[in-house]
């Protein structure tokens, strides 16, 4: 019976697992993972990279006492993070927001209380509006802004790591948010989330995911 050597039988079955290629090189076998494909730059992407370009500005210009008071309220927080990334963070929150009561913060928030999740947050596809409907209970104090997220998918899909798109940012105590389904087609599924911010941009854990399916 002929012998086969671990290089022939490598280049016989071209193994690949899971994104990976194992090869023979220098008398042995090692593993290859193949390149991700590079992503195309989105407008969102862009938009993100502007606005962490504005604040690192933003926070070159602020006073020293102002940067030691993000120095300690980055202390309060439960990640571990620099007075500079705690301004980053906090104030890219409220930017995205895009609401009119929440501005940017130059002055650090000398307190840390993370705010609840909005509960139970609901889903629904109405047909006769053409609207994905969503809805929670509470908290709705008026320090408090609710933000929506969606992830639209053309049919079922498991993907761990959906492409989230920031809806929009209401008053907590509003309690409903629509999306327009009009530009969607019919079977589109659509994954919402949501989180509630406050005044000091500091944001609460997102809801688990629920789904709609356009009829």
């Amino acid at each position: 019976m002929a012998k086969i050597t671990p290089s022939a039988l490598i280049s016989e079955i071209r193994g690949k697992w899971q994104g990976t290629t194992f090869q023979m090189w220098k008398g042995q076998i090692i593993a290859r993972t193949n390149p991700k494909p590079h992503q195309r730059p989105t407008a969102n992407r862009g938009r993100y990279k502007g606005i962490v370009s504005d604040l690192a500005g933003c926070y070159d210009s602020l006073t020293t006492t102002q940067k030691t008071g993000w120095c300690f309220y980055a202390d309060l927080l439960p990640d571990q993070m620099s007075g500079f990334n705690a301004f980053l963070s906090r104030n890219s929150t409220l930017f995205l927001a895009d609401h009119e009561d929440l501005d940017i913060r130059f002055t650090a928030p000398t307190t840390h209380t993370r705010p609840l999740s909005p509960r139970p947050f609901c889903v629904d596809y109405c047909s006769l509006s053409d609207q994905y409907c969503m809805s929670w209970t509470i908290p709705a104090f008026l320090c408090y802004y609710t933000q929506t997220a969606y992830a639209p998918q053309a049919g079922y899909s498991n993907l761990n790591y959906p492409a989230w798109r920031i809806h929009q940012t209401v008053q907590s105590a509003q309690k409903f948010l629509s999306l327009d389904g009009s530009r969607f087609p019919a079977g589109t599924v659509i994954r919402f989330r949501a989180r509630n911010i406050d005044t000091h941009g500091s944001p609460s854990m997102w809801t688990p995911t629920a789904s709609a399916t356009k009829e």
